[in-house]
């Protein structure tokens, strides 16, 4: 039976606020969950468009908790449309924010390893930041924003999420399951997380309303073809279905990538009591999405990185 509390995730239909959602739900809690979606609007799915102006928003009710895990998370579109995206990752979680916490409410934010250049792993949550891409800053600037409130604030920071919905890795096990061979990047590296872990964080520093900043990332760093290669063993499959490549000799422009994502998660381990998960773990969630019937087509972009 659910709670005579409510609380609000803002991106409902998104990889991670979805999952808070769920995991939220599954405990018997009242969830707004927003949309941008005009067919899923209804009572406990507010519309907000994080592109528009959001200083008239209003909820219908007090909410204990707010979780924002709403985002313009493609880096080519925030190098290309800063502006746009500042507004969905800066401005307006920020004026939501403020708002709320005034009227009694707990925020979480997220935010991503792409905060620092990669050129040490295992960063620290005070580690000055150093990003080499306009989402990098656009997430440090939130990140201080959303600080800056003071009581009442938590920052989640995180590495690469795993989930068989994004196209890469969903393109991975569509591949696999056609007999198709895979080609992950070899200059491409990531510390992965199964989306279960990171989905558990988040709720549960907002659950405990536990201020200050959190990290979490995978225990240690990996190509993206060492990846494909455990998940081709994982799943049972001969190793030549993972034929690794390079960005250039597949005819792909990264953006400046980074060559160690690993994050450093004390505060996370002492307020939780929880341990990165190894590279084998992580890729097992993704293995255990396997199957061999799966039906669908994608493309050359969606199975090689």
């Amino acid at each position: 039976m659910a709670t005579g509390r409510a609380h609000l995730v803002v991106g409902g239909d998104g990889l991670i606020g979805s999952g808070v959602v769920e995991w939220l739900t599954a405990r018997g809690e009242r969830v707004y969950a927003t949309t941008r979606r005009p067919e899923k609007v209804g009572p406990m799915h507010p519309f907000l468009d994080l592109k528009q102006n959001v200083n008239d928003w209003e909820l219908p009710e007090p909410v204990e908790t707010v979780f924002i895990c709403a985002g313009a998370t493609r880096m080519q579109d925030c190098e290309e449309r800063p502006d746009e995206t500042a507004l969905v990752n800066v401005v307006n979680p920020g004026t939501i924010a403020a708002k709320l916490v005034a009227r009694g409410a707990f925020i979480v934010g997220l935010s991503s390893n792409a905060v620092f250049d990669g050129t040490v792993g295992y960063r620290k949550v005070g580690d000055p930041h150093s990003p080499l891409t306009q989402y990098g800053r656009q997430q440090g600037a939130s990140e201080k924003g959303l600080l800056a409130i003071g009581s009442n604030v938590a920052v989640v920071r995180f590495a690469k999420v795993l989930s068989p919905t994004l196209p890469v890795f969903g393109g991975w096990l569509q591949a696999l399951a056609a007999g198709e061979p895979i080609r992950p990047l070899i200059d491409l590296t990531m510390a992965p997380l199964p989306r279960p872990f990171i989905v558990e964080l988040i709720g549960r520093v907002g659950m405990a309303r536990r201020t200050g900043m959190f990290q979490a990332s995978g225990a240690a760093d990996i190509p993206y073809s060492e990846a494909g290669r455990i998940l081709v063993e994982q799943v049972g499959l001969p190793a030549t279905l993972c034929r690794p490549a390079t960005a250039e000799e597949l005819g792909i422009q990264l953006l400046p990538s980074l060559r160690h994502t690993t994050l450093d998660m004390t505060e996370s381990r002492n307020a939780f009591s929880i341990e990165p998960p190894t590279i084998e773990e992580a890729m097992r969630f993704l293995a255990s999405n396997f199957q061999p019937a799966m039906k669908g087509r994608e493309t050359l972009a969606q199975r090689i990185i």
